[in-house]
């Protein structure tokens, strides 16, 4: 988050030499901002979305359950409890066109790069509680750890309302299309590290998950002229849909700083 704030500032230094402009054709920029993604898609890596990526079955597995029985000194099952998955808020950076047809409206085409980290806690309960102690410690705790990766194309019009003020507010519109990598997917507990697989047919042998998304986009913030450029600072919120799962629409929120040039 030091990198988003560091640029936010950055953008608010260029408010204090603002100028007029008129604009037509192409210009080119950068953006960076802090990108919020939907806990429901973290679900895809609970350990519980497919036979492939099974956390009961993998567990299960003499390798892991051994090591784990000789930590406890103990036979143990998954609790039933589904883990609770959570992405961490996280930086986006891209770059962007804008082509203007009026000084006022624009087709914009912006693409952009993140990389997410999940988190989530699993359970396993112990085949025999300790004695004289409260319920429930027989119980014992465990994590899952994701990381994915996401490229964003977004397309569409940017229309910004003229006033007597410096700056202007703007509104955009238009679609995100999304494409979804898996880097890593993990879990560890007591002494123990393990690695979820995935089988893809057009891959030879174990390799991790892909997919895309897509959805309408929308956006608003205010704009501010400086020095042969423009600064953008607003919100922008994707509704899109994974094909990997079936939780339909769901809102991905970014805040963005742009530097138009």
């Amino acid at each position: 988050m030091k990198s988003f704030f560091a640029t936010f500032f950055f953008c608010l230094f260029f408010l204090f030499v603002s100028q007029a402009q008129n604009k037509n054709g192409l210009y080119w920029g950068l953006r960076i901002g802090a990108y919020s993604a939907n806990n429901k898609q973290a679900d895809f890596y609970n350990g519980k979305q497919s036979e492939q990526s099974n956390l009961e079955t993998l567990i299960e597995q003499s390798y892991y359950y051994d090591k784990i029985a000789e930590y406890y000194n103990d036979d143990f099952s998954i609790y039933s409890q589904t883990p609770i998955m959570k992405y961490n808020p996280t930086v986006t950076v891209g770059g962007l066109l804008h082509y203007f047809i009026t000084t006022n409206l624009a087709v914009y085409t912006q693409v952009s790069l993140v990389q997410l980290q999940g988190l989530g806690v699993f359970q396993i309960q112990l085949a025999s509680p300790v004695q004289g102690t409260q319920l429930g410690t027989n119980i014992k705790n465990g994590s899952i750890h994701a990381k994915e990766q996401r490229f964003m194309l977004d397309f569409g019009l940017q229309h910004t309302f003229e006033n007597k003020k410096t700056y202007k507010p703007y509104i955009m519109g238009g679609m995100s299309i999304l494409s979804m990598q898996v880097i890593e997917h993990t879990f560890s507990i007591a002494n123990v590290e393990g690695t979820f697989s995935y089988y893809n047919a057009q891959a030879t042998g174990n390799s991790y998950f892909s997919t895309f998304a897509y959805g309408p986009q929308i956006g608003l913030g205010f704009q501010v002229p400086v020095q042969k450029g423009t600064v953008y600072i607003g919100g922008e919120f994707d509704y899109i849909s994974f094909q990997h799962q079936n939780d339909g629409f769901t809102l991905q929120s970014k805040l963005i700083c742009k530097i138009e040039m």
